[in-house]
């Protein structure tokens, strides 16, 4: 190859030398949007170009990111997290029982679902996004399967107390039917009778508030102490049993 220079022009002979033949072969880096990685024996090629993604992909068990732009974090967060699940209702609890880690001194942001919280949750959604992070940049990220963290195969019945002690104590003083008041129940009517199946006590829409048994008759006479019996019916479903006065 010979350079010349005539009338401040560039000239360039090129001599007939043969350089070979030099393979070259690329293979993709999946790293970024764009880049290629050669290899020609004794020299290697990268070239890299296009805008690199960053692609975040989670659920309950994993977190997966992809790319060589990632978060920046400056610690780690460590929660413990307990779950209630309400059958009736059907409604999740969630509260956010302990944080630690890179925590000391610093405020502490919660998210649920990507909306600002605080510990407590209350939804009906079986899956949830939880993350925490402070001013130092330490993080926290979780896909949660509440379904799963509540393990709970409690059902949606009502429950009834058997025996009422009414001397106003402040104890047992009225007849308790647990979940009376949710909205499946809610319109609930109740008979009380005898042990000669004389009705004493009746009403409609039973609750442990404001409307209850507390051994008195519906005229307002108070029932002596022994054994009464029971129907409760609600939406499609009846329920018998006895309660025992006892002062």
């Amino acid at each position: 190859m010979i350079f010349g220079r005539a009338s401040n022009i560039l000239v360039l002979f090129v001599l007939g030398i043969n350089f070979g033949h030099a393979q070259i072969t690329f293979d993709r880096w999946v790293i970024s949007a764009f880049s290629l990685t050669g290899n020609t024996g004794s020299e290697v090629i990268e070239v890299c170009g296009g805008q690199p993604e960053y692609t975040l992909i989670g659920s309950s068990d994993f977190l997966l990111s992809q790319g060589f732009i990632q978060p920046n974090k400056g610690g780690l967060i460590y929660c413990e997290v307990k779950v209630d699940y309400d059958p009736c209702s059907k409604l999740y609890s969630v509260f956010v029982d302990s944080i630690f880690g890179c925590t000391s001194g610093q405020e502490v942001l919660i998210t649920w679902n990507g909306s600002e919280g605080g510990r407590n949750l209350s939804t009906p959604d079986s899956i949830v996004r939880l993350s925490v992070s402070t001013g130092l940049s330490c993080t926290y990220l979780k896909y949660l399967n509440l379904r799963v963290l509540a393990a709970n195969d409690a059902q949606c019945e009502l429950s009834f107390y058997n025996f009422i002690t009414p001397n106003q104590d402040g104890l047992n003083d009225y007849w308790v039917i647990e979940k009376i008041e949710e909205e499946k129940f809610r319109k609930n009517s109740v008979v009380i009778s005898n042990r000669w199946g004389q009705r004493v006590w009746n009403t409609e829409g039973y609750n442990n508030t404001d409307n209850f048994f507390n051994g008195v008759d519906q005229q307002g006479n108070v029932l002596p102490d022994g054994t009464y019996y029971y129907v409760v019916t609600t939406e499609g479903q009846t329920f018998k049993g006895f309660i025992e006065i006892t002062r």
